[in-house]
């Protein structure tokens, strides 16, 4: 009993000596309460450029020819039904944040049937933005390079008969819209940023040309 008693006592001599000399306790650091959003780019940043080629395209045109004495006759309206092609579109932009970019455009696209020919061509501001991106906590990776794409400028549309391509029975210069869907895959790091592909499908709207496409995208993002 004597010899327990003893282990005791230099067990509990020995606990308090490390406890003298031991350093203090370090406090744990406090965790910094920040929104996702504020925790810097992972999906992308700086300057993002790149290109759309269509792969399929649907649309149509209409309207008369560009002079002031015809535009209320029905005498020299032409449409001309559906007509398929191909569209393309470039575009620079600055990623803002992971959520958002913007920059401009310029896109053209060809489309013909049986009897018509039509051109369109738009010129403008580009906008893409990622819901899924605005907080990196709730959703997958994956799911944060989905975006909304919005083209917002100026257009012209022409349309010529298939058997006499120098005369325009449609022509005009108006507004451009156009919208859609597209996703930015990662595919391969360099110059500091990264190489990304993805489909794109967007509808297009002008006063006298309606379309749709389906386009294979490739664009470079500086960022991460």
């Amino acid at each position: 009993m004597k010899a327990r008693t003893n282990v005791a006592m230099i067990a509990a001599s020995a606990l308090a000596l490390v406890s003298a000399f031991a350093p203090p306790a370090l406090a744990a650091p406090k965790e910094a309460k920040v929104t996702p959003t504020e925790n810097g780019a992972e999906r992308r940043s700086g300057a993002v450029f790149g290109l759309t080629l269509g792969v399929f395209g649907v649309g149509s045109a209409s309207g008369t020819p560009n002079n002031a004495n015809y535009l209320n006759d029905s005498r020299y309206y032409s449409a001309s039904g559906p007509m398929l092609g191909n569209t393309f579109s470039l575009f620079i932009e600055g990623a803002l944040a992971d959520p958002i970019s913007v920059g401009f455009f310029f896109s053209g696209g060809g489309f013909r049937n049986g009897d018509y020919a039509a051109s369109m061509s738009g010129i403008g501001l580009r906008l893409d933005l990622y819901p899924f991106a605005v907080c990196k906590r709730c959703f997958p990776a994956p799911m944060r390079d989905l975006a909304l794409v919005e083209q917002l400028g100026i257009g012209t549309v022409f349309m010529t008969p298939r058997n006499d391509d120098t005369k325009k029975v449609a022509e005009g210069v108006q507004s451009f819209l156009s919208q859609g869907f597209m996703y930015d895959m990662k595919v391969a790091k360099m110059l500091g940023g990264h190489l990304s592909l993805g489909p794109e499908l967007v509808t297009t709207t002008t006063a006298e040309a309606h379309g749709f496409s389906v386009s294979f995208r490739v664009a470079f993002n500086g960022g991460p």
